[in-house]
């Protein structure tokens, strides 16, 4: 099998101490990255998140198809105060929208159901 030297492999093989060095780096980089990779086990189950009570409440008003406008008024609260809330859900469940939020919230991961009192 012939193999195809870069420049910098075609100038080191005119010199032995270029040469050298070049051998040593490329079976460092080919240790490195080509080494076969331990099995690692199966990942861990995730653990669920202990979410306030007043993000567990958002989150199933959420799930009830509402959006922040509506779930403002009804609990009493500003809507600056519901995005917030939400923008904690979507942090704390590691996902990017509503959707995501209430898709966990409705498989049952990931999510407590209730605080242990």
């Amino acid at each position: 099998m012939k193999v195809s030297l870069s420049p910098l492999g075609r100038a080191a093989a005119r010199s032995p101490v270029l040469m050298s060095h070049y051998r040593w780096v490329l079976r460092a980089l080919l240790t490195r990255f080509a080494a076969p990779q331990e099995p690692r086990g199966p990942p861990a189950p995730p653990r669920p998140l202990a979410l306030t009570s007043r993000e567990r409440e958002i989150l199933r008003l959420l799930a009830a198809g509402k959006t922040a406008k509506p779930i403002a008024t009804e609990l009493g609260l500003s809507l600056f105060t519901v995005r917030t809330h939400i923008q904690n859900l979507l942090r704390k469940l590691e996902v990017h929208s509503c959707l995501e939020a209430v898709v966990c919230f409705l498989r049952g991961r990931r999510v407590d159901p209730e605080p242990p009192s």
